[in-house]
């Protein structure tokens, strides 16, 4: 399996990517709690092309109360993750599609 693509999507705020691989599987997360859109930039332009792996994180900021369809809570610094495929969460389409769009094909 090989990483074919990277996508951002983001606000000034937050930055959400979508990596796709070569045989079908992709993944959704958050890279940037802050200067998000600089970050998808970096992204893009210094990191996408030697793209190997990423590790995505999930955390709870006003910003993101909008973002996933399930409710995300901390307690004691922890996020319970949902029971499901992934993560267990699923993004908004409502957000993807007010969010800045750029890919990077590998």
């Amino acid at each position: 399996m090989k990483i074919k693509s990277i996508e951002t999507f983001s606000t000034p705020n937050i930055c959400i990517t979508r990596v796709r691989t070569d045989d079908g599987h992709e993944g959704m997360g958050q890279i940037a709690p802050y200067y998000a859109n600089i970050s998808a930039q970096v992204l893009h332009q210094q990191i996408a092309h030697q793209a190997q792996f990423m590790e995505l994180s999930i955390e709870s900021n006003p910003w993101t109360n909008d973002l996933y369809m399930e409710k995300l809570v901390v307690r004691d610094g922890k996020v319970s993750i949902p029971d499901g495929p992934g993560w267990g969460i699923t993004i908004r389409p409502e957000w993807l599609e007010k969010a800045d769009y750029e890919i990077s094909q590998i």
